[in-house]
């Protein structure tokens, strides 16, 4: 009876391992699915902004579209990628 209830303890911990690095995973894809997004339409802005300037109808739709990956990546992942500082944030602007 004891050997089944140490038997039952050490699979409930290796399955809440797994599941915990499962859940660290999924975070880790959801950073790089933002990042990789945010970064692709932050180089983008900075090509517009140096050709047409930061207040041309060119640069502020630029900046629209890295709006929409900020906002994307909140409703679907509740965090976005803030490319200044490198770190993935949980704060909403």
């Amino acid at each position: 009876m004891l050997k089944q209830i140490v038997c039952a303890g050490v699979a409930l911990l290796a399955l809440s391992s797994l599941a915990s690095a499962a859940d660290d995973t999924v975070i880790n894809d959801n950073i790089a699915t933002c990042r990789y997004r945010y970064e692709r339409v932050q180089e983008k802005v900075d090509r517009v902004i140096a050709k047409y300037g930061a207040d041309s109808g060119h640069g502020m739709k630029a900046r629209e579209k890295l709006a929409e990956v900020h906002e994307w990546c909140w409703r679907r992942y509740k965090g976005w990628w803030d490319e200044s500082s490198k770190t993935w944030r949980t704060d909403h602007w």
